[in-house]
């Protein structure tokens, strides 16, 4: 097997998830071993701390890769997304903030399209990520594909880079977008998209359900629910505000718990729904028992510790 072999099993497998598996499998193993960066043990490994936000260690973005679900996910969008601007360009240019000690999302494309045809940008707040990068593109012989590397904070303002992209790529998050810098770096991103560029994840929306006990626990979102509403719509076409707010109504039902699901719309037709990774396991919120008829007010906290908050409206308000 080889990277070109590989991708193509993750692309064009449809659900054949021994076919992925192989596939995912071989990507790890060949870019560990090659930068000896491992998905170790994470017992000890703390985040690293910023003001918009945790970061993930270069052993957590190991990690990241073996998410069977995610990794194909984003690259299945990703590759749909090439295709789709290499329709209008002859070349086209990627950038990637948070690339890790792989540039996991981005890497095996050059194993099927030409340097002449695609560029990366990385960004990278670890300086053992980016030198891992670096070595990884130079061990390859793939060296010709990188733009340029820089090792930044993707959410500071006074970022500079040379013209725009095409493409831009962040998978910053964790599940209800807590804890790390989703939200920011998009924020901050944006302004470096062309007109008729694509950011990576276009829409991410966290969305709240009465819930009751799950129907059939061995078939994953087999969950007896009724949608409220969307608490916090993150859609790269209309960015909320960061004072924005939702104000939603609880409404009469038999279903006992309250709940956020986040839904994530990639690129096209990919998109990761409920249960399918960590990033969209469902949270509970509370279990509104005689609540029926109350408003919650909610809002996305931006700071260094971001998350989705909310609070109860006093009745009659």
């Amino acid at each position: 097997m080889n990277l070109k072999s590989a991708l193509e099993d993750i692309l064009f497998s449809n659900q054949d998830f021994s076919l992925i598996s192989r596939g995912i499998n071989y990507l790890y193993e060949r870019f560990s071993e090659t930068t000896n960066i491992y998905a170790g043990n994470l017992t000890n490994e703390h985040m690293k701390e910023t003001a918009n936000g945790k970061v993930v260690t270069p052993i957590h973005a190991a990690h990241c890769l073996k998410e069977l679900a995610r990794t194909t996910h984003f690259l299945r969008a990703i590759h749909l997304a090439i295709e789709h601007h290499l329709k209008y360009k002859k070349s086209i240019r990627i950038l990637y903030a948070g690339c890790g000690p792989y540039g996991t999302l981005l890497t095996p494309f050059s194993s099927i399209y030409s340097a002449d045809q695609i560029q990366f940008t990385f960004l990278e707040i670890e300086e053992e990520s980016v030198n891992s990068v670096k070595s990884l593109y130079t061990e390859l012989s793939i060296s010709e594909y990188l733009e340029s590397t820089h090792l930044c904070d993707a959410t500071d303002p006074e970022l500079s880079l040379a013209g725009s992209f095409d493409i831009i790529i962040s998978e910053t998050m964790q599940m209800a977008l807590n804890n790390e810098c989703q939200v920011p770096i998009t924020r901050n991103m944006v302004r470096f998209l062309t007109k008729e560029g694509t950011f990576i994840p276009e829409r991410i929306a966290l969305d709240v359900y009465l819930v009751g006990r799950k129907k059939d626990p061995l078939v994953p979102d087999s969950d007896e629910k009724e949608f409220v509403g969307t608490a916090f719509d993150f859609d790269i076409n209309n960015l909320p505000a960061k004072d924005s707010e939702t104000i939603l109504t609880i409404p009469k039902s038999a279903l006992e718990y309250l709940k956020l699901y986040t839904n994530i719309h990639l690129f096209g037709e990919e998109c990761l729904k409920a249960y399918q990774c960590s990033l969209t396991m469902p949270l509970i919120l509370d279990r509104p028992l005689k609540k029926a008829g109350r408003s919650i007010r909610f809002w996305y906290e931006e700071n260094e510790r971001p998350k989705l908050k909310f609070e109860y409206l006093p009745e009659n308000s």
